[in-house]
């Protein structure tokens, strides 16, 4: 599902409702519309229809359903976190992220991933390249430099999803 940045801002927020004790993944979406006034409905509507569940179900409904019953309020708390990790693109361990960029010039190269934009620039007479992230409230912050776009990549998947 292609998220709109309004969505991706909503899920952000409802981790975060999640994290600190909201139950339902779609309450918290909801608490974040009464909030923002973000629209959440096309967010909601894809949980029912990923659950396969309908309306009236939840994640923890699909896991009593599929052997999965007692994983206890914490472990169903990680999964809901979890889940929206993967709505927001969060890659799974081991899972190999290819980030396709697209060359504007000879020297600037332009990539978008889980919603967020990248430059790339390399230098005249050089192959290496500094990439920034554009940000908003920062402009454009430094994210890496290097010649190797598998190592590029790899530092903006670990940028946008620092350990923790």
């Amino acid at each position: 599902m292609a998220l709109t940045k309004d969505e991706r801002r909503a899920l952000e927020l409802a981790r975060i409702h999640v994290a600190n004790g909201t139950e339902y993944i779609c309450v918290a979406l909801d608490d974040v519309s009464v909030d923002t006034g973000i629209d959440v409905s096309r967010l909601k509507e894809y949980c029912d229809v990923s659950l396969g569940l309908g309306k009236s179900g939840s994640l923890w409904t699909w896991q009593n359903r599929n052997g999965f019953a007692d994983r206890g309020y914490d472990g169903r708390r990680a999964d809901r976190l979890a889940w929206i990790d993967w709505m927001l693109g969060k890659p799974l361990p081991g899972e190999k992220v290819e980030i396709i960029w697209f060359s504007k010039d000879a020297v600037h190269s332009t990539a978008e991933y889980c919603g967020r934009e990248f430059y790339a620039k390399r230098w005249i007479a050089s192959t290496s390249h500094d990439v920034f992230e554009k940000t908003e409230s920062r402009g454009m912050v430094k994210v890496c430099e290097g010649d190797d776009f598998a190592k590029i990549n790899a530092a903006i998947v670990a940028h946008v999803w620092p350990a923790t």
